[in-house]
């Protein structure tokens, strides 16, 4: 019989109250005029070709050591049964990663010929390369002056209209140094998840704030993360794996769906924080969105595991991502109890 260890999240963020306060949910349709105001102007700025990020896409992430590549092809051997299949970079920078994906599936020889592996790279920037590029069987669709903050709407309008709405039709979702840079990363979580396939969809994202108008204006702290990042996603009740420490990188999260379920976080849309330090904590953005409301109290049962660094969180995810090449390390420890 397993042992399960209980896990207590302990984070530099006062939680006000516990339980379910009725405020509403997050919606990013909901949002007040002052924070569509400073998104707006956060587009804006990014009118031209040129950018100033540390990280400019990857052609492969690695995300908490999953080979992402090696994902999609057990998905796609999962389901003889479909021939499309979609997966999107969330800030895709160079869109290599999309290069990436179909240079992999063109030296894959044991797949379906007559599969469509749909990459969809967004990028806030105009882009100079061809938006819509034909590779193998993967079409890269490289969609520049993208709102990504308004993805949910957004994506309609410049997707082929064949494709109709892809709420609930994603396999993967990849974004990396892209959350924690926009004014409202928290709505636009919800919009992500929300286009996950029910029951296999898989997000690999890292740690992204947001405000739960837990500090009085003024008073945001010099150093420490404003997140509740693991409240939310075992509110959301899903499989997820944490890795707090990624070698003083992001912390990262692999976050899958489990139903169908739409993201529903309890807390109400306030007002804008505009922030004294744009570069705080790396965020290189004038403001951040303020939620009120309180997520509810946990304790979250379930196995704790190592690996060369720490991993929390899902032992069924774990074991689905485990094998073959998904996590490059040979030995895993239970820690005892």
């Amino acid at each position: 019989m397993k042992k399960q260890l209980k896990i207590s999240f302990f984070l530099p963020l006062v939680i006000t109250s516990l339980g379910m306060t009725a405020f509403g949910i997050v919606d990013f349709h909901e949002r007040p005029e002052a924070i569509r105001k400073c998104i707006n102007e956060a587009f804006d700025s990014l009118s031209g070709y040129s950018h100033e990020w540390l990280y400019n896409g990857s052609s492969y992430y690695s995300t908490m050591g999953i080979d992402e590549f090696s994902f999609i092809k057990k998905t796609i051997l999962a389901h003889p049964e479909r021939k499309d299949f979609y997966v999107m970079d969330y800030g895709a920078g160079n869109f290599s990663w999309g290069y990436g994906v179909a240079n992999f599936f063109k030296k894959q020889s044991d797949l379906p010929k007559d599969i469509r592996i749909h990459v969809i790279s967004l990028i806030g920037e105009h882009s100079r390369d061809p938006e819509i590029v034909q590779d193998g069987n993967c079409t890269l669709y490289n969609l520049g002056r993208f709102k990504l903050e308004e993805i949910e709407d957004i994506l309609k309008e410049r997707m082929p209209p064949q494709f109709g709405d892809l709420t609930g039709q994603l396999d993967l979702i990849i974004s990396a140094w892209t959350l924690r840079h926009l004014i409202d990363p928290l709505g636009s979580f919800a919009q992500l998840y929300n286009l996950l396939r029910p029951s296999s969809g898989v997000m690999f994202i890292d740690e992204f704030w947001f405000d739960q108008n837990a500090f009085p204006v003024g008073e945001i702290p010099n150093s420490g993360p404003l997140s509740i990042m693991p409240y939310l996603v075992i509110d959301l009740n899903v499989k997820f794996l944490f890795n707090p420490m990624t070698n003083c990188k992001n912390p990262s999260y692999a976050i899958a769906r489990t139903n169908e379920k739409k993201c529903q976080i309890p807390l109400s849309y306030s007002t804008i924080r505009h922030l004294p330090n744009p570069n705080l904590f790396q965020r290189r953005t004038t403001g951040i969105s303020v939620f009120q409301g309180s997520m509810p109290n946990f304790e979250y049962t379930e196995t704790l595991f190592f690996q060369d660094y720490l991993l929390l969180g899902s032992r069924s995810l774990y074991e689905e991502l485990k094998p073959g090449s998904y996590f490059k390390h040979k030995e895993v420890s239970i820690i005892p109890k």
